[in-house]
């Protein structure tokens, strides 16, 4: 619990120089996620704070890593894929996140595996096409 909380200062407070490396390991953050020995106040805090995070401005004075694909877009399409695969995010955590964007993940049919994601690379997924991973199961994660 403690490293989430750590990484949501560094998230907050390092701008873009740290989201960019950030980003490059969401695929370790997912799989965070999705293990069953993680606990389940762990996934929950976690997705606060990913929710959080979109309403972040972060400071990009030293954007110079050169990507293909914008970092923070790419935690964005993490959210969103969170949304999409019905990760269970408390009203409390959403408030701050336009509604229309909300009920457009939750409604949405057009989604790309996880796995089609990571193959293909994040870098390269700049057409358009959605992603998500493994829908959340109730009391996947134990108590």
């Amino acid at each position: 619990m403690h490293t989430l909380v750590l990484l949501d200062i560094l998230y907050k407070n390092c701008g873009i120089v740290f989201v960019n490396n950030w980003a490059i390991y969401l695929h370790l953050f997912r799989n965070f996620l999705e293990r069953k020995e993680t606990s389940q106040a762990n996934v929950e805090l976690a997705m606060c704070l990913v929710a959080g995070w979109q309403t972040v401005e972060v400071d990009r004075t030293y954007d110079l890593i050169n990507t293909q694909i914008d970092s923070l877009d790419k935690v964005t399409r993490f959210f969103d894929s969170m949304m999409r695969a019905r990760y269970p995010f408390t009203e409390e955590s959403l408030k701050n996140i336009d509604p229309a964007r909300i009920e457009r993940n939750r409604a949405s049919k057009n989604v790309m595996t996880a796995a089609d994601f990571f193959k293909e690379g994040a870098s390269k997924m700049n057409d358009g096409r959605d992603f998500t991973f493994k829908t959340y199961r109730e009391g996947y994660h134990a108590v």
